[in-house]
């Protein structure tokens, strides 16, 4: 699955795109693309879907229990579809047609009357992230042994102490005893180079500015790049809020998803931050090279070196011994989270020993110091002071017939008690006649997506699923929170009250 960002001249537009075999379970390709739809602010979307569901709504001449189930989720999330009943098929094979492909868009797009052949190729943002293989929000609970204990941010936060080590001893990285004159600022040139290299298509940080966006930002307005970065470099700051890593979790082939050691976590730091770090990078490299202060076997991170080299020189070695009739032993060492076990201090104090002019000394000083990383989760608004409460209630021919109401424990989430009333309203549900048509009106999304997934990791949601696939006269549907809609508020007043 890829989601695109385009920004036109009026506001941004994702654009998604999706896949789901004839043999795969339907309900996970939608819970992702769900996923991405709750995580985005504004809700301009288009939606390009290969779901191999039919439905007469998009050509087909029946329909079927996967095309029941996207149309749900088509009229749950409010949107267009831009396919005809009457269009030409999208699949042609032999003598077998089909319309497996869908075009959906947002209302919020109907209603903008965009002139398409205008807008849509002006900027772009382009973010590009593998969801497939990445964590969701909502699944970070499930990531602690299982365990969905705490809320979400509770959960993160174990996450980010399991992946990233902090120091056993904090240190002052502002002291520094350089005594090299200062370097001359960035040249308007060396920062241009800079930008013009940057590689399109990487995923911004926790901001959304991409390289594009600054290479549009140079071009137009030359000036701001160059002095944002000279006043850096003049007092010796590098910005805290460009220090900000946000955290994407990939989960690493064959692991246990359930752990969080099973995740690679990628930290994506601001665009902005990236070209100052290269522009102090390419000073402090020149000034090291200049005076021969790397090592002659290190052949990583310098320019006319690489591995190539690196592996000549062996091969060199071998064939010298050989020739002079020595052995040779090659020892090869790979050590774990090299990177991330860098002792800062004594980078810090290298650099001190160095050659380096004071203020790009300074400057890697201050990169070094207050850095934080962040995983993102979805707003999480179930902690109130009194707890979090759970309820549903029965209106049968206007009259209140039944109502249930619970407080749930402390380290439960919203997610967690919407469930929980889902599962107890579809108990009720079912010892209902068998000939009365039951509807379940629930204002979160997320519940009802998880209930619609048979392999869901949430075993509440699993048992909704079977109750609801053994009793088929009970419909459960989504309306929006706060809509004065009765039954609605009624429960959401009776959660309240539990808590």
């Amino acid at each position: 699955m890829i989601a695109l960002k385009i920004q036109t001249s009026s506001f941004p537009i994702t654009i998604i795109s999706a896949y789901s075999s004839p043999a795969q379970n339907v309900h996970t390709t939608l819970q992702e693309i769900q996923e991405i739809i709750s995580s985005l602010p504004e809700k301009k979307i288009i939606i390009g879907a290969d779901l191999n569901g039919h439905n007469t709504l998009w050509g087909y001449r029946s329909n079927d229990n996967r095309g029941k189930d996207i149309l749900d989720f088509i009229l749950a999330n409010n949107l267009n579809i831009i396919n005809k009943p009457n269009a030409l098929p999208t699949f042609q094979r032999n003598n077998s047609v089909g319309w497996p492909d869908l075009t959906l868009c947002s209302q919020s797009l109907i209603d903008s009357s965009i002139n398409w052949e205008r807008s849509l190729p002006s900027v772009w943002e382009a973010v590009q992230v593998a969801f497939r293989k990445s964590v969701f929000p909502s699944q970070i609970p499930y990531l602690i042994n299982g365990d969905p204990k705490g809320s979400l941010q509770e959960a993160a936060q174990n996450i980010l102490d399991q992946s990233f080590l902090s120091p056993a001893i904090l240190t002052n990285y502002n002291l520094t005893t350089s005594t090299q004159p200062p370097d001359p600022p960035f040249f308007p040139q060396e920062i241009s180079v800079v930008i013009e290299h940057l590689p399109s298509g990487k995923a911004p940080g926790i901001y959304g500015i991409d390289n594009l966006l600054i290479k549009i930002i140079h071009k137009r307005f030359n000036n701001i790049f160059p002095t944002f970065f000279n006043k850096c470099l003049h007092l010796s700051c590098f910005p805290d809020f460009l220090k900000i890593g946000n955290i994407i979790l990939f989960q690493k082939g064959g692991k246990d998803q359930r752990l969080a050691s099973s995740y690679r976590p990628i930290s994506l730091l601001p665009s902005i931050g990236k070209v100052l770090e290269k522009l102090m990078t390419q000073r402090l490299t020149y000034h090291l090279e200049s005076t021969n202060s790397l090592n002659y076997r290190q052949h990583d991170f310098r320019e006319g070196k690489s591995v190539d080299t690196a592996i000549n020189e062996l091969l060199r070695k071998i064939k010298t011994a050989r020739r002079d009739g020595k052995h040779v032993l090659v020892l090869s060492i790979d050590i774990k989270r090299a990177f991330d076990n860098l002792q800062h201090r004594a980078i810090l104090k290298s650099l001190d020993a160095s050659a380096c002019p004071s203020n790009i000394n300074r400057l890697f000083h201050d990169l070094l110091q207050n850095r934080k990383l962040t995983l993102l989760t979805k707003k999480d608004g179930s902690k109130t002071e009194g707890g979090v409460g759970a309820a549903f209630c029965v209106l049968t021919n206007d009259i209140w017939a039944f109502q249930w109401s619970a407080k749930r424990n402390d380290n439960n989430n919203v997610f967690q008690a919407d469930l929980t009333a889902l599962h107890k309203a579809v108990i009720y549900a079912s010892h209902l006649p068998s000939h009365n048509t039951t509807k379940i009106h629930v204002d979160n999304r997320a519940s009802i997506m998880a209930s619609s997934n048979s392999k869901s990791t949430n075993e509440t949601a699993r048992i909704i699923f079977k109750i609801l696939l053994s009793n088929p006269r009970t419909k459960v549907s989504w309306v929006k929170m706060h809509a004065s809609i009765i039954g609605n508020e009624r429960a959401d007043q009776l959660e309240k009250d539990a808590t």
